[in-house]
C-alpha cells in the first residue's frame, strides 16, 4: 500500500477553514483544489465532517490515473477497472472489493449532485496512487508515471531561445526544472499562467519526468507546474549566499545580513533584512516551517524581499520569505558516494570507447557509466583498466550520489573494485527465463534458459549443467541461492564459457547465475 505523504489534517484544523460547497446533507464544508498528476481538476475535493476525512470525486480522478469507469445499475456502485486492478464504490457501503478480498477504509463514499466521491483512503489503497492533503489542496500522483516535487522557486533562467528553466529549493537537495512548449502551468484554481508569471518565492507542486540528470542539481523537464502560494511583492528581489550575522532586538524582531550571489539584476549582492511575524521561514530540504531562531551565523539561504529598501550601504529590507540550504556537512554525512555491490551482468562500450556496467539486474540493479576519472581497482588496489571487467565479477561500485529515475538507474561511477572474477578467460552470457530445470539421481541440475545473447558469441537459448562449482546469486541482495531454489520461468543472468556442445540447444557448464 502506497502512504498519504502528509497524512490526513486534524478535522479541527481542516474545519476552521474557509471556502465552502454543498455536501449529500446540504452542510456547508470545505473545498479544496483538486490536482491529479499535475493536472487541475474542476470538481472540488471536500471535507466530510461527520466521517473526518476528505472526498474526491470518483470518476475525474480515477480516469486521470487511468482507469476504465463504468456505473453498475444492478449494484447502484461506481466500478473502477485497470490491469489486476478492479473495485467498485457505492454510496453507504464501507466495503470494497480489492485483490479478491474486500476492504474497509473506516468511511463510506457519499452521492453528491449525481457523482460519487470517495474518501482519500480509496485513492490510495485501491487506486493504489499517493496523496497528498493540505490545508487548501488535495494532490494525488501516480509516482511511476509523473513523480511530483514541491518545493519554493529559488531560481528562474530564461535561455537566449525563450526557453525558462525553474529551480526548486537549493543546490544541495533541490532540482532545476525546463519548461517547455508542453508545460502546463496553473494556479491552485486550475487558471493557466505562463512562464513570466511564475516569480521568485512561489511554492510549486513541478510533476516531472521520470528521467533526470546525474548533476547538482539533479535536472528535469517539467510536465507541470501548479502556483500554491505566492509573495505579496508584484517585483521579487533575492541574495543567494550565507548570513554573516543574525540578532534580534527585545521586541523579538530579527536582523539578518546575507552576503552572496544577487538572484536579479536589482537584487543585492549584500543586504540587511528584518524578519517579522510575517517572513516565511522554510526548509529548502522538506520544506518544513522554520523559526527565526533556527537561522545561525553561516546559515545557506536563499533570501527573497521587496524592492523597497533603504539607500544605505548595506541597504535594509524586509524579509518576505528565507529558504535555509543544507550545510555542506550534511550532505557529506548523508552518503554522497553511495557503494552498490553486485554481479557485472552487462558491458556496453559506446562509439566514443565510454564503457558503462550493469551490477545486478534490470529492476533491482544498477548502471554505472565510467569516465576518465574512474578509479578500477582489484581487491587488492591493483589498478585496473575498463577492459579489465568482466561479465560475472563481483564488483562494489561507488557512484555519484544523484541517478537517474529510469530502470534500472543509471549514475556515474567514482570507483569500481573487484571483489571476484570468474575462471574463465572469456565469459558468454544469456539473460532470459528458466524454460525448464531438472535433477538427476546424482543431484546434478540441467537447466534450459531462453532469452538474449549478452555478447555476440553468446546464445539465445541453451542448456546449462550446474555443478558444486556454480555459483548461484540473487540479484537484488547478492544473498547465494541453492539450485532447487531455481524454478521454471526464474529470470536470470547465466554465465558460462565458451566451451560448449555443437548440440541444439548447445550444452555448457554454468559458472555464475545471477537470479532477478
Amino acid at each position: 500500500m502506497k502512504t498519504i505523504r502528509t497524512g490526513m489534517m486534524t478535522i479541527a484544523a481542516l474545519a476552521v477553514l474557509g471556502t465552502s460547497v454543498v455536501s449529500a446533507t446540504s452542510e456547508p464544508v470545505k473545498g479544496f483544489s483538486l490536482n491529479v498528476n499535475g493536472q487541475a481538476i474542476a470538481e472540488a475535493a471536500i471535507l466530510d465532517k461527520g466521517q473526518q476525512t476528505v472526498l474526491v470525486p470518483l470518476r475525474p480522478v480515477a480516469e486521470s490515473l487511468g482507469f476504465k469507469v463504468s456505473w453498475n445499475n444492478q449494484l447502484q456502485a461506481a466500478e473502477v477497472q485497470k490491469g489486476a486492478i478492479s473495485s467498485y464504490a457505492k454510496a453507504g457501503e464501507d466495503r470494497y472489493p480489492y485483490a479478491k478480498m474486500y476492504k474497509t477504509l473506516g468511511a463510506e463514499p457519499r452521492m453528491i449532485n449525481g457523482s460519487t466521491y470517495v474518501p482519500v483512503a480509496f485513492v490510495d489503497e485501491i487506486l493504489q496512487a499517493e496523496v497528498n492533503v493540505s490545508d487548501d489542496a488535495v494532490t494525488v500522483v501516480d509516482e511511476d508515471v509523473a513523480p511530483i516535487r514541491t518545493g519554493t522557486i529559488t531560481k528562474i533562467n530564461k535561455s537566449d531561445k525563450g526557453q525558462y528553466s525553474v529551480m526548486l529549493g537549493g543546490f544541495q537537495t533541490g532540482i532545476l526544472l525546463h519548461l517547455t512548449e508542453d508545460t502546463k502551468i496553473t494556479d491552485s484554481e486550475g487558471k493557466a499562467l505562463k512562464p513570466e508569471d511564475l516569480k521568485l518565492g512561489m511554492q510549486v507542486d513541478g510533476t516531472i519526468e521520470n528521467v533526470m540528470t546525474a548533476s547538482l542539481p539533479p535536472q528535469t523537464s517539467a510536465i507541470s507546474i501548479v502556483v500554491k502560494d505566492s509573495l505579496k511583492s508584484q517585483e521579487v528581489l533575492g541574495t543567494a549566499g550565507k548570513v554573516t550575522s543574525i540578532s534580534s532586538d527585545k521586541e523579538g524582531i530579527y536582523n539578518m545580513l546575507v552576503e552572496g550571489s544577487a538572484i536579479t539584476p536589482n537584487s543585492q549582492e549584500k543586504v540587511m533584512l528584518t524578519i517579522n511575524k510575517k517572513t516565511v521561514i522554510v526548509s529548502a530540504k522538506d520544506n518544513r516551517v522554520l523559526v527565526p531562531e533556527e537561522l545561525t551565523a553561516d546559515s545557506k539561504v536563499f533570501a527573497f524581499y521587496s524592492p523597497t529598501m533603504t539607500h544605505s550601504l548595506p541597504p535594509i529590507a524586509v524579509a518576505e520569505k528565507i529558504v535555509v540550504d543544507v550545510p555542506d556537512q550534511e550532505i557529506v554525512d548523508e552518503d554522497v558516494a553511495p557503494v552498490r555491490t553486485g554481479t557485472i551482468t552487462s558491458i556496453t562500450k559506446s562509439d566514443k570507447g565510454q564503457y558503462s556496467v550493469m551490477l545486478g539486474g534490470y529492476e533491482t540493479g544498477i548502471m554505472l557509466h565510467l569516465n576518465e576519472e574512474t578509479k578500477i581497482t582489484d581487491a587488492q588496489g591493483k589498478a585496473l583498466k575498463p577492459e579489465d571487467l568482466k561479465l560475472g565479477m563481483e564488483v562494489e561500485g561507488t557512484s555519484q550520489k544523484f541517478m537517474t529515475m529510469s530502470l534500472p538507474p543509471q549514475s556515474g561511477a567514482i570507483s569500481i573494485v573487484v571483489k571476484d572474477s570468474l575462471k574463465a578467460e572469456e565469459v558468454l552470457g544469456t539473460a532470459g527465463k528458466v524454460a525448464s530445470i531438472s535433477s538427476d539421481k546424482e543431484g546434478t541440475y540441467k537447466m534450459l534458459v531462453e532469452g538474449q545473447a549478452i555478447t555476440t558469441k553468446s546464445q539465445e537459448k541453451i542448456m546449462l549443467t550446474i555443478s558444486e562449482k556454480t555459483v548461484i546469486v540473487s540479484a537484488k541482495d547478492n544473498k547465494v541461492l541453492k539450485p532447487e531454489e531455481l524454478k521454471e520461468d526464474s529470470k536470470v543472468f547465466a554465465f558460462y564459457s565458451p566451451m560448449m556442445t555443437r548440440s541444439l540447444p548447445a550444452i555448457a557448464a554454468a559458472e555464475k547465475i545471477v537470479v532477478e
